[in-house]
């Protein structure tokens, strides 16, 4: 993937977590109502579905697992794209202990893996709606409707 692709993938991505956002807390949809924190996975889905219609391809949804802590983000190739990282930041200190200085910014789209290979027994699925059965597709449908008036 070139650099422009990546930077064409992290303003989306930026779009996508600054509509969650802009969605009022009080009428998110319940899995975003804490967003960033406890939300990843669903967070990840939406984000995934987001990018296929804007035309990314290849789009994997990663989870995986550090002590008691998990977390989900995307994969688009070789390329990270995680829009709730930074719920492991508190007080300005990185939740998740590493030898390694961390920067855990709202929206993270790279190739550096070194943070999230950190995450065990990683998972792995394309990041399409579709993968769910019937009732979850039209869970996270809705969620996806909450969101999509915020789009800027």
């Amino acid at each position: 993937m070139d650099d422009d692709t990546l930077k064409h993938i992290y303003r989306l991505a930026e779009r996508f977590r600054q509509a969650i956002e802009s969605t009022d807390r009080d009428t998110r949809p319940i899995p975003l109502i804490l967003f960033p924190h406890a939300a990843c996975g669903e967070a990840s889905v939406l984000l995934g579905h987001f990018l296929g219609e804007q035309g990314v391809e290849n789009i994997e949804y990663v989870s995986g697992q550090w002590g008691r802590e998990t977390h989900g983000w995307l994969e688009i190739e070789e390329v990270i794209a995680d829009i709730t990282a930074d719920q492991f930041i508190a007080n300005d200190e990185i939740l998740l202990s590493s030898k390694y200085n961390f920067d855990l910014a709202p929206v993270i789209v790279t190739r550096h893996r070194l943070w999230h290979s950190q995450f065990e027994n990683q998972r792995r699925h394309p990041a399409a709606i579709n993968v769910y059965d019937d009732a979850n597709q039209q869970r996270i449908l809705n969620i996806y409707r909450a969101i999509v008036p915020h789009l800027r």
